[in-house]
């Protein structure tokens, strides 16, 4: 047996800057453990050669090892498939409730490392939530990023966040400043530095966060770039100097950053709403009493709500942050989400924007855990493009929050309004052809916990009318009075849910998607790997088994009633026979279907769902299954008008 040597063994690290290997300095094989000395010295043995080499015990690097355990452990918890659920685990011991709310804000942060950030506008009655939860959710990201902002003008902006540089891009600092002692060349020189100099104010991965509505000028100064209409923006404004002299500063705003507006009161947000989704916080007594109790909890223990409990997942995001600059994002699945969604209205091409962009941003945050292309272009010194790619599980997840929001985001108004014209003004409709405001306030007062006066009502109908969903006119029978229609509101033909729910992504289509990919152009060269830490290249077979065939595991479901127990993510699994539909497991599967052909002409697919719960007496799971069988066998469809309907 050989004796140990103290060479040192060789470490081979990966690209996050952890060990990924151990070799044998001679030969390069590898290595296994032998033993540690009294000392802490680790000897391990070439398992070719044979020789034993030594990896010393560094006291600073131990030092070093305890500091960075925190961030060790981020990374470590990056690759676990619930890291979702157990940040909303982690959120859900401070903010109870709330899930969509809490989950669109946690997104909206998220994308400010992306290509393209969100914009997120909180709207609902006063002490609901809309800052706790914002404030709450986005005090586990960097703080530098997180820009709270009150009613401050253009002024304060560039004072407080704005760098002065010379035309070089060189940093100006002021302290260097020549005092009364210096000569007159370099006060020239100064003076000649200061003319072309410019105040830059980046945004580029930011989350700026309105605590109260922007100042009028601040606003229209950010709303190109808040509309992702410009990059950036170069204006010139005057300023005083610390002696009171004028003087013309030139700045220039840059970069695209995350927004949550937590007040929409000024009208001017609220036509900015339309860049952007819509959430209001739950209104609940049961929300009330979890809160309550959880400032209990907070009074009685206050070490239990330790700060240094969310450490890691901070060092999470800013480990997050650093790694998506050099990632991109494809949806190869996007082509057919396109072709189902709808186009009869011009605010369709922004809402498929936002879809696609949480589903972009989805998959970012599950980077270690999706599969990953690699773009090579041949006869070039640049480094090769990596891009993620958003699975159906990204999609799911996104189709969920979507169906909680998209009333809100659609019109722009709050939830409570919303409550009001499905709770009072439908029912009304039903009775009567047009009503006045105080039939409404009554119809209203009879199911509302909280009781409402007749102007609080009359401005919702205001709200109600600027969308299209109510008109008023003067009453023919006394003019004193207001007379309320009701406008048939828009049905199906913005449902994108419907529509995306009818993707049927198959291996011929990723495989379709992969080679148009590769023809691009002819130094184009593709490679397809299972995830970013894996070196050894995939098939497209290979990847849509593991990634996009039935979705094999966990499924996050967020559901959107403000009634449903407290809950840190509900969530559900999905076995490869549901999710593809197995009808073994549903009795006289083709009796049902034949007698659901005479029954169910078009509607919804919770329309088709409920007529098979009633035809086949079977559960909610078993008449999702059904459905998604028929759909994807091509039995089921959508129309021209965007119902389901027999092919």
């Amino acid at each position: 047996m050989s004796e140990p040597s103290m060479s040192s063994v060789k470490v081979e690290f990966n690209e996050f800057g952890f060990v990924k290997n151990l070799c044998c300095p001679s030969c390069g094989g590898s290595v296994k453990e032998s033993h540690t000395d009294d000392v802490g010295t680790r000897f391990f043995k070439c398992e070719r050669c044979g020789q034993v080499s030594a990896r010393l015990k560094n006291v600073k690097r131990e030092k070093w090892l305890e500091h960075m355990k925190p961030y060790a452990e981020a990374v470590d918890l990056h690759s676990d498939p619930q890291a979702l659920q157990k940040f909303m685990a982690e959120l859900s011991q401070s903010v109870k409730r709330d899930q969509v709310v809490k989950s669109m804000v946690f997104l909206c942060g998220l994308s400010a490392y992306t290509k393209d950030p969100i914009n997120l506008f909180l709207r609902g009655q006063s002490s609901t939530g809309k800052t706790y939860n914002t404030t709450q959710t986005l005090k586990y990201f960097p703080s530098e990023d997180v820009w709270m902002l009150g009613a401050l003008s253009p002024t304060a902006l560039v004072h407080s966040y704005g760098v002065t540089v010379d035309e070089k891009g060189e940093e100006i600092d002021f302290s260097l400043k020549p005092d009364k002692k210096a000569s007159a060349e370099e006060k020239k020189e100064w003076q000649e530095r200061l003319q072309t100099a410019r105040t830059i104010v980046d945004l580029q991965g930011k989350i700026l966060v309105f605590l109260e509505a922007p100042h009028l000028e601040t606003y229209n100064m950010l709303r190109p770039i808040l509309s992702h209409d410009s990059k950036s923006i170069s204006y010139k404004f005057t300023d005083k100097t610390g002696r009171g002299q004028l003087r013309t500063s030139h700045v220039i705003i840059q970069g695209a950053p995350a927004t949550v507006f937590c007040t929409t009161d000024e009208k001017f947000v609220q036509d900015l709403s339309t860049r952007g989704f819509t959430v209001s916080p739950e209104v609940a007594p049961e929300k009330y009493k979890e809160a309550i109790g959880l400032t209990g909890e907070k009074k009685a223990f206050p070490w239990k709500f330790n700060e240094e409990q969310g450490l890691i997942w901070r060092e999470l995001f800013s480990w997050l942050r650093d790694q998506l600059e050099n990632l991109n994002v494809m949806i190869p699945y996007a082509r057919e989400l396109s072709r189902y969604c709808p186009s009869a209205y011009a605010r369709s091409m922004r809402d498929f924007n936002h879809l696609t962009a949480l589903v972009e941003t989805l998959a970012l945050f599950h980077c270690m855990q999706r599969p990953v292309l690699v773009r090579h272009l041949e006869n070039s010194e640049a480094e090769d493009e990596k891009y993620v790619l958003a699975t159906l599980k990204d999609l799911d997840y996104v189709l969920n929050l979507w169906q909680s929001v998209e009333e809100t985001t659609v019109t722009g108004l709050p939830e409570h309004i919303l409550h009001f014209f499905h709770t009072a003004v439908e029912s009304l409709s039903e009775k009567t052809a047009s009503f006045s405001i105080e039939d409404l306030t009554r119809e209203y007062n009879e199911k509302a916990r909280e009781r409402k006066s007749s102007d609080t009502i009359q401005r919702w109908v205001k709200h109600l009318c600027d969308v299209g969903w109510l008109s008023k006119e003067p009453d023919p029978i006394d003019k004193r009075r207001v007379a309320v229609h009701v406008i048939k509101k828009p049905e199906n033909n913005r449902n994108l849910t419907n529509f995306l729910n009818a993707v049927n992504f198959k291996l011929e289509n990723f495989k379709d998607w992969f080679n148009e990919a590769k023809q691009i152009t002819a130094q184009n060269h593709l490679t397809l790997k299972k995830n970013l830490q894996t070196e050894e290249p995939s098939t497209p077979e290979e990847i849509f088994q593991e990634y996009f065939l039935c979705e094999n595991g966990l499924r996050a479901v967020i559901s959107p009633s403000q009634n449903q127990p407290s809950q840190a993510e509900s969530v559900s699994e999905v076995t490869a026979s549901q999710k593809c539909g197995d009808l073994r497991l549903i009795p006289d599967a083709e009796v049902l279907e034949t007698k659901l052909r005479s029954t169910f002409r078009k509607g919804t697919q919770e329309d088709f769902e409920k007529l098979a719960m009633q035809e086949g007496s079977l559960k909610g799971n078993e008449a999702g299954t059904l459905f998604a069988r028929l759909r994807d066998e091509g039995k089921l469809a959508v129309d021209p008008e965007g119902w389901w309907t027999w092919t």
